[in-house]
């Protein structure tokens, strides 16, 4: 992570952070999801 210099470039860190991680576990759940009720062969797996 860089420096960063105002209150508001750090908010903005976080939240894009955060965002990121947020969207890998929904990814990973809807993956887990799809693994267990999806029918056999629907669709690959990004």
């Amino acid at each position: 992570m860089s420096c960063v210099g105002t209150a508001q470039e750090l908010k903005d860190e976080v939240c894009t952070h955060v965002s990121g991680v947020f969207a890998g576990r929904l990814m990973s759940a809807r993956v887990r999801l799809l693994d267990l009720y999806a029918p056999y062969g629907a669709g690959e797996v990004p």
